[in-house]
């Protein structure tokens, strides 16, 4: 769990990197010199995405995993 949390903050950083970036070198969005950035933070947010859909998962898993030791400890 602590991996996806830290990849998750990864992503989360290395896409207010990307946008300060952009901020710094393009005018808009719909600018030519704003395709690789757009280009790169839709794959950091599919990415994160993935990550935080993962976690969730996760999440429920031990949720169920809990409720089942506890069920059995009685």
């Amino acid at each position: 769990m602590d991996r996806l949390d830290q990849e998750i903050e990864r992503m989360k950083n290395a896409s207010v990197a990307l946008i300060a970036a952009f901020d710094q070198n393009c005018g808009s969005w719909t600018d030519t010199c704003a395709t690789p950035y757009s280009t790169e933070l839709d794959e950091n947010n599919a990415t994160y995405a993935e990550l935080t859909q993962k976690r969730t998962v996760v999440q429920a898993e031990l949720v169920n995993t809990k409720a089942a030791l506890a069920a059995f400890n009685q």
